[in-house]
């Protein structure tokens, strides 16, 4: 269905801008960061992209399932 994938794309490229702008930061500023806490922001900073890459691959094909679903109910109880 159209609408499902439109609705998909949006909400896909949504999160992952808000996605690469927060981790663009979160690294710049650890990059940045010097005396004995520098590492530990690094580090911070990449468990944090790691999650968010992982999340995206894990979640998102169950999220377009999940929507799909949805909108297919919601077509079959529309009166016609």
């Amino acid at each position: 269905d159209a609408r499902v994938d439109m609705a998909i794309t949006t909400f896909f490229g949504i999160g992952v801008i808000y996605t690469a702008i927060g981790m663009e930061s979160a690294l710049m500023a650890a990059l940045a960061a010097t005396g004995q806490n520098a590492a530990a922001g690094l580090t911070i900073a990449l468990v944090h992209l790691t999650y968010n890459v992982l999340g995206i691959t894990l979640i998102y094909p169950d999220y377009r399932a999940g929507l799909a679903a949805l909108l297919a109910e919601e077509d079959r109880q529309a009166p016609s």
